[in-house]
């Protein structure tokens, strides 16, 4: 007999008394993130009438400014043009990002109906400068394998495939909408930016970083709000501050509308004729539904929207759908310290790990510290507290990270130690491990070669050997749990039998069959993103093509 979460028993019904308002409508979409909005733009323009309910007073982002692509017409024009890869922009970013670089977040919103207002031009800004690009850029064949490989078979091969035919196209219908609105859009190596003019994206190793500014329609954000003014432009509904509850599933099987609650309490219907597509997100900020489907990232640091509380999955349930067999894909960084609330940037620099000296609580060193995030954090999750510790010295302080330490290390954040022996008993570990562990990572630097775990001599620089000595815990973060709801190559849902429920879709993160359980940032940094717009894209069109009943 196959095991039924609590999770999948639905509360009591809403009464037909409690709603207030009823909407029509052909579409409508369940959140307001790249996948939702994706998909009631592309279906708008089809000439759908769309709604679109988000659960958040306005729309918000919390990821950074880019979304790899493959094959679109801005690739095309510069492979065309000659411009080569180029591989010493690490060496000339000094191995770290741009100076003062602040963490994507979640900037304020203005204008009706949490839209923002149009974009704004910067009188006098220079223009940014080329686009740089590092390594060699795989063919598509290659990433498609790779992101396979990186499921370890988990992933619907198909579906990544369509992924892949997909992206160009979708690429280049944002990159018509952002002409249109006056947008930039930069490529680095595979991955677009879309910005306000002025931001300019450089290749740091395999992930592009976006260097953003204090604007609000800057990163992740600015391509939201894009696409929602796409949306609205062609008849879409936004009705921010709307949580949906209950998805209307008729006796005959099919999805035919929405109950959400409104900021004053009361509850909206809105009735679709012609489909349902859930675009709600992930499920991190609920604990019960980490410990069914991905229970070893609870306790973790969470650095994600509060309203990413698995409501599209419930509600699918509830009407059937099935949930894919977990673990779920979490998506995990180590971005912060042990300080509360969260410090995104560890004080000594994101992008300056690789030489650094990790250990774990014991004060043994356990990884190779230029790995990419998935593959250390599979290796520190398994450690004691599943967290592990930065070891930096006096030398990895200066004028520009001074200041972090300084406060880190009065909250607790930072230890500090003026010997090895003193910070060990901070840290808890036993002295002569940690002593001994710091001994053999200076002789491995000396030697120009990690005999132990195999890092990149060029990552082999710094030794830890100049009092004062420095501590920082990085516990993994996470940032969202892709994976859930059983669809088909079109995004349909599917009930426990796989069998098509009529009239709802799964777009994004709700959606399952493209992950393993450990989130391919060494493949391909961003693809939740892009992976969300395309198959929102998908969706809306698909839906918006459905004959009425």
């Amino acid at each position: 007999m196959a095991h039924k979460s609590s999770l999948e028993t639905e509360p009591t019904p809403i009464s037909a008394e409690a709603i207030a308002e009823v909407v029509e409508a052909d579409i409508v979409v369940v959140g307001a993130g790249p996948a939702g909005l994706s998909a009631a733009a592309s279906a708008a323009e089809k000439g759908a009438k769309v709604v679109l309910l988000e659960k958040y007073p306005r729309i918000a982002a919390p990821g950074g400014p880019g979304a790899p692509f493959l094959g679109s017409k801005l690739q095309k024009t510069r492979e065309a043009d000659g411009i080569a890869p180029m591989s010493d922009v690490a060496a000339m970013m000094g191995g770290g990002p741009p100076p003062g670089m602040p963490p994507a977040g979640m900037p304020p919103m203005s204008g009706p109906a949490g839209l923002g207002g149009p974009p704004e031009d910067f009188p006098g800004m220079p223009s940014p400068p080329m686009v740089q690009e590092c390594g060699p850029v795989p063919s598509k064949e290659e990433i498609v394998r790779d992101l396979w490989e990186a499921s370890a078979g988990r992933a619907d091969l198909r579906l990544i495939k369509i992924w892949a035919d997909g992206s160009g196209e979708t690429a280049d219908w944002l990159i018509d909408m952002a002409d249109e609105q006056g947008i930039q859009v930069m490529v680095g190596r595979f991955s677009h930016f879309f910005s306000r003019p002025g931001i300019s994206p450089l290749c740091l190793d395999r992930t592009p970083i976006g260097c953003r500014e204090a604007d609000e329609n800057d990163g992740e954000l600015c391509l939201l709000l894009m696409i929602a003014r796409t949306a609205a432009k062609h008849g879409c509904d936004i009705r921010c501050g709307h949580a949906a509850e209950r998805l209307i599933r008729q006796e005959s099987g099919r999805v035919t509308g929405v109950i959400a609650r409104r900021q004053d309490g009361s509850y909206v219907r809105v009735n679709a004729a012609k489909a349902v597509i859930l675009a709600t997100g992930d499920y991190g900020m609920d604990d019960a539904m980490l410990g069914e489907y991905c229970p070893w990232v609870l306790g973790l640091p969470k650095l994600m929207l509060p309203t990413v509380t698995g409501d599209g999955h419930r509600m699918a349930m509830w009407v059937g759908a099935k949930i894919e067999d977990g673990p779920h894909c979490a998506m995990l960084h180590f971005n912060s310290t042990n300080e509360t609330p969260v410090v995104h940037w560890r004080p000594v620099g994101m992008m300056s790990h690789q030489s650094n000296l990790y250990v774990n609580k014991l004060g043994e060193r356990i990884v190779d510290e230029s790995l990419s995030h998935e593959f250390q954090a599979n290796i520190v999750m398994r450690q004691p507290g599943k967290s592990y510790f930065q070891v930096f010295d006096a030398k990895s302080v200066n004028d520009s990270n001074c200041g972090d330490v300084d406060k880190c290390t009065l909250t607790g954040a930072v230890l500090k130690g003026d010997t090895v022996e003193e910070l060990a008993v901070k840290l808890g570990a036993d002295p002569k491990v940690l002593q001994a562990t710091i001994d053999r990572y200076n002789e491995l630097v000396e030697l120009g070669r990690d005999e132990d775990f195999g890092k990149d001599s060029k990552y082999m620089t710094s030794k830890v050997d100049t009092a004062p000595y420095y501590v920082c815990e990085s516990p993994p973060d996470l940032l969202c749990v892709m994976g859930g709801i059983q669809r088909n190559l079109d995004g349909q849902v599917l009930d426990g039998d796989f069998k098509v429920i009529p009239g709802l879709y799964a777009a994004g993160n709700v959606a399952s069959g493209f992950w393993g359980d450990t989130y391919p940032m060494g493949v391909m940094g961003g693809i939740a993103r892009s992976h969300a717009l395309v198959f929102g894209r998908q969706a809306g069109i698909h839906a918006a093509g459905l004959a009425y009943d």
